[in-house]
């Protein structure tokens, strides 16, 4: 039965100006009697329903002192782990399970730099109460906002498909402007290969990086950058060189990710940048390379097992990623683990197959690959020893031949450029100090100089006006996530009084599906087993969508999800709020500085920092829309007959975070302005030389980074295990011998010719 005809649902049925409540209030009030009737039964079918529904609800979870059975599951499980609440489940309960989800270990290790950082004037005692003047700013959506955002999401999903393009036809002959020199074939005299691996099947944002002249380059850049441009030679003139395996080393600021970008310009330039896929381990390090993720490029997944069989639509969509692409470069290829290599070997080959170059007697497909990084910065996380690509294999250990074939496969690479001269660091006695860290031969004179940095230990030299550029915008890094979410909570109101914006508090929405097709809110018992599945499991909760997030206009974010990685829309990708468009029937904004919104907003606008989006109608470059995102969470019950159930709760909410503070492993390839760190002994654990050696070298000098708190000492006179020290000579000694092939192939001739 249609009470009032339609075509077209956003111009028959409501103005674009109204609100889908407006528009049905406007209908009633002039509809006839008859009309009438029919709502008011219709209504009244559905009050039924839900007071029916609410009833056995009600008597199927204990909430309070009532008892029942659980009823309406997703399905069931028998098995241990089970909640078995002991107490009387209220909303206070509920409440502070929502309040303990950090220990009191690490909420008072937290508690503890917000007070540093108050008494340093990084922040003040400003509470929860300011004084609101721009609250107006953020508008409910309206018909037209979302007709608006649909055309946006539509032309993002065009970026998407044009970066994605394959350019054709693919270059196949060398054009009138190669620089091919005197060269010739590339035969590098190394020690005895080891087993070969057969294959299995405008202004410039912080960390952003263009590419340089070649002419500029230093002489260990250019080395590495005329390797690359020779064998790009080679390939484009049909001279089949043999598959490069190279690596490019070096210590953080010596230039690694300028020759990547360097190296780019070139295959822009000779026509073949359709042959190359840059990538990173990381969501934000991709970003900085104008890269994707591992796991995109090599289509792997988070839950992939071993030796699962790639499905058919899989293989055809790698198939045609790859089959025009004959290199690769993978930057912070430290966090790249034994198993995963062989992951992306394995699936990068399947990918060649038919395609253009495929070597079915080679790794990799054939492809050409190029590795960048430090093996002193953050190695796999949360992985043993056993799958650091530096640790050799051990053959007396069962079950582990994705390790040995990934050490085998990281063996291949033997050609190597370690870049030494330092490009970051100006200070003389803070580069001093880093290469010492790096290779675990901190002195004490160095741990003299890092204390003199500690705020407020009385040093003259480490004060600073954190009220006044450039310090006012500096950022924390820590390893701690409780130290990172306390500090984004207090530098929001900082910021939020500062430009007299209110801060709203998102809460997620999160539903269980019940029935066919019917989503319903979480019954009290279901949020406590949500809440207690949270604090319980600290390791998947992580992965979650958070239960509450903070947004304001003005304020700095951090994507973590990866929304889309061609856009740069990735995890640990970083901009700022322009806008907040509530949800079409969020009550009106108060005055007060911190504003609990009813609903989720319909969307926020974000200028991202980098973005290959193009620029959206109506909006200023760089700025995007992002939407929230959805996830699921499984939750267990058990029933009065003992019986356990599980169901699943779906949570929607946005992916961003504040982004004044970070923790030290997402800091990893980023140069920052201004930085304070955050080094002093976590309650639980300890930290490594990777955790002291990424974070302070995120800094130029002493001018530019100061720490927080003091430190133990004891953390700076550890050593590096010594499997790691043995890779540096190995890797030194291929540095060596390459560099004398490619002198005897005249590389110092063209190089003085590149910069006459």
């Amino acid at each position: 039965m249609l009470l009032k005809p339609w075509r077209n649902l956003q111009e028959d049925l409501k103005h674009a100006d109204q609100t889908w409540l407006e528009a049905f209030t406007e209908f009633v009030a002039s509809a006839p009697e008859n009309v009438h009737r029919v709502i008011s039964g219709v209504q009244y079918h559905h009050d039924c329903r839900t007071a029916a529904r609410n009833d056995k609800h009600n008597e199927a979870l204990p909430m309070d002192d009532s008892e029942g059975t659980r009823h309406e599951v997703d399905d069931t499980e028998l098995g241990d782990g089970v909640l078995e609440p002991d107490v009387v489940i209220t909303e206070d309960v509920v409440s502070r399970l929502q309040n303990a989800q950090i220990s009191p270990g690490e909420m008072n290790h937290a508690l503890h730099a917000i007070e540093i950082a108050k008494s340093a004037k990084v922040f003040s005692d400003i509470g929860s109460t300011w004084e609101v003047t721009k609250g107006l700013e953020a508008g409910n959506a309206t018909g037209g906002d979302m007709a608006q955002f649909a055309e946006w999401k539509a032309q993002m999903h065009q970026d998407v498909v044009q970066q994605n393009r394959e350019d054709n036809p693919p270059v196949t002959t060398g054009t009138n402007d190669a620089d091919t020199g005197s060269v010739g074939q590339l035969h590098i005299p190394t020690a005895p290969a080891p087993p070969s691996v057969i294959a299995q099947h405008t202004v410039q944002a912080a960390g952003t990086l263009l590419a340089a002249s070649p002419a500029t380059l230093k002489d260990e850049q250019f080395r590495a950058f005329d390797i690359m441009r020779w064998h790009l030679n080679e390939t484009l003139s049909g001279n089949d060189p043999p598959p490069l395996r190279m690596i490019i080393y070096g210590e953080g600021g010596t230039g690694k990710s300028k020759v990547i970008q360097t190296i780019t310009e070139e295959f822009i330039r000779r026509g073949a940048k359709h042959t190359l896929v840059k990538a990173a381990y990381t969501g934000v390090a991709a970003s900085l390379i104008d890269g994707k993720t591992t796991h995109t490029i090599a289509a792997i997944t988070v839950k992939e097992k071993d030796g699962k069989t790639m499905s058919d639509d899989a293989k055809g969509k790698l198939q045609g990623l790859w089959k025009h692409k004959l290199y690769l470069i993978l930057d912070e290829y430290s966090m790249i683990g034994k198993t995963h290599l062989v992951r992306m070997e394995r699936n990068i080959s399947i990918g060649k197959q038919g395609g253009d170059g495929h070597r079915p007697d080679a790794t990799w497909g054939g492809i050409n690959v190029i590795l960048c990084g430090d093996l002193h910065q953050f190695p796999p996380v949360a992985q043993g020893h056993k799958e650091f690509l530096f640790h050799p294999s051990s053959t007396g250990d069962e079950g582990d031949s994705d390790s040995h074939i990934g050490r085998r496969l990281y063996e291949e690479f033997n050609v190597v450029v370690i870049l030494k001269q330092q490009m970051r660091v100006t200070d003389a006695i803070w580069r001093d100090m880093l290469v010492h860290l790096r290779t675990g031969e901190v002195r004490r004179r160095h741990i003299k100089m890092l204390r003199k940095l500690v705020l407020n230990q009385g040093q003259s030299s480490a004060t600073v006006d954190f009220s006044e550029a450039p310090w006012a915008g500096a950022s924390l890094v820590t390893p701690r996530h409780a130290v990172r979410h306390l500090w984004n909570e207090n530098a929001a109101r900082k910021i939020c009084a500062e430009t007299a914006r209110p801060l709203f508090i998102s809460i997620a929405e999160d539903k269980i599906t019940k029935g066919r097709n019917r989503a319903e809110q979480l019954t009290l018992p279901e949020r406590y087993a949500l809440e207690c599945r949270s604090k319980t499991e600290s390791r998947r909760q992580r992965k979650d969508l958070p239960r509450k997030i903070e947004l304001a206009i003005g304020m700095r974010v951090l994507v973590t999800e990866n929304l889309e990685t061609d856009l740069d829309l990735t995890n640990g990708a970083r901009g700022e709020i322009v806008d907040i468009v509530l949800h079409e029937q969020e009550p009106a904004v108060g005055t007060e500085g911190v504003f609990q919104l009813k609903y989720l907003p319909a969307y926020v606008l974000v200028k991202m920092d980098r973005t290959r989006a193009s620029r959206l109608k109506g909006l200023e470059a760089s700025v995007v829309p992002v939407e929230p995102a959805s996830s699921t969470m499984q939750i267990k019950l058990t029933t009065r007959g003992g019986k356990t159930i599980r169901r699943t709760v779906h949570r929607r909410q946005f992916p961003i975070t504040p982004a004044y503070a970070f923790t030290d492993y997402r800091s990893q390839g980023q140069t920052l302005p201004y930085v304070i760190v955050d080094i002093a002994s976590p309650p639980t654990g300890t930290l490594s030389l990777f955790n002291l050696y990424v974070a302070l070298s995120r800094s130029s000098g002493r001018q530019t980074i100061r720490l927080l708190r003091d430190f133990d000492d004891e953390l700076f006179l550890q050593t590096h295990d010594g499997e790691l020290t043995i890779e540096d000579e190995r890797l030194e000694a291929l540095n060596t011998t390459t560099r004398v092939w490619w002198e005897g192939m005249g590389g110092p001739a063209r190089m003085i010719t590149a910069r006459e």
